[in-house]
């Protein structure tokens, strides 16, 4: 498994390590094993994210879009008219969540690591690629950039939802009530109306300090105590993630996920 994550892209069949698992259902025509899958990048974007594990899987089950006619009007029947042009009920490519063992709540919100899912709708693909006369239907280029493109797209999206969490209630006091005895503190030096807001810039990365301060003493004593983890996820703002975010999404927009790698073997 190390050795399939050191190579850059791997076979689709071999597209699985500890952290990430692949389970594609690829039309028949397709050789799987032209299918290269970028495990490192896959990984490098689960650990910005602070996702442990994920894994990938083709769907075949789940509906996809759908025409609804447009009604313009009725006759003396009760029959409906319908227009020329339909109305389409888009389904998503892609689905994800991701969960927690129970023992994460020991740790507070940057060493919580999450187990995720992301389930592509091949159904949806196929009908889309069907729907498209500009290219065959078994045209492996155009799996390959749908594949790519949802893929990308649904661990974003899990992912992000998960970098974006909310501060829990308690930490929300923490933080805010740090932040403005701070602020009291720094005006009460000079009881000057103008220096309100030179305050609350200096007071608000002094609390930023002190929950990171705090939250990685609450860490190390759950290590201490024996409790597993994959880390503590450092950040210039640990109430919102804006460095690991602005990482994750470049990464995202300017990594390939899944590629042809027939052309590699030639």
């Amino acid at each position: 498994m190390k050795e399939a994550a050191q190579q850059e892209y791997v076979p689709l069949p071999e597209a699985h390590t500890e952290r990430v698992n692949v389970y594609l259902l690829i039309p028949e025509w397709i050789d799987p094993k032209n299918i290269g899958v970028n495990l490192r990048g896959i990984e490098s974007l689960c650990r910005l994210s602070g996702l442990r594990s994920v894994v990938i899987a083709g769907s075949t089950g789940k509906e996809t879009s759908k025409e609804i006619p447009a009604v313009v009007g009725f006759n003396q029947e009760g029959g409906a008219y319908a227009a020329k042009s339909q109305a389409e009920v888009a389904v998503p490519l892609h689905d994800g969540n991701f969960t927690y063992d129970s023992y994460q709540s020991f740790f507070p919100r940057c060493a919580r690591w999450a187990d995720a899912k992301v389930e592509i709708n091949m159904a949806e693909m196929t009908q889309r690629i069907q729907r498209d006369t500009t290219v065959s239907v078994r045209d492996a280029g155009r799996w390959v950039r749908d594949l790519n493109g949802a893929i990308k797209d649904g661990l974003f999206t899990v992912g992000s939802k998960h970098l974006n969490q909310s501060m829990e209630k308690d930490e929300k006091i923490f933080f805010w009530g740090v932040s403005a005895c701070l602020m009291g503190a720094i005006y009460a030096q000079t009881l000057d109306i103008s220096l309100i807001v030179p305050s609350t810039l200096l007071a608000l990365p002094l609390a930023g300090i002190a929950k990171h301060v705090t939250d990685y003493a609450h860490y190390l004593k759950a290590r201490v105590e024996g409790v597993a983890s994959e880390g503590y996820r450092w950040d210039i703002y640990p109430t919102t993630p804006y460095t690991r975010r602005m990482a994750f999404t470049t990464l995202a927009a300017s990594t390939t996920l899944i590629k042809d790698i027939s052309l590699n073997k030639a």
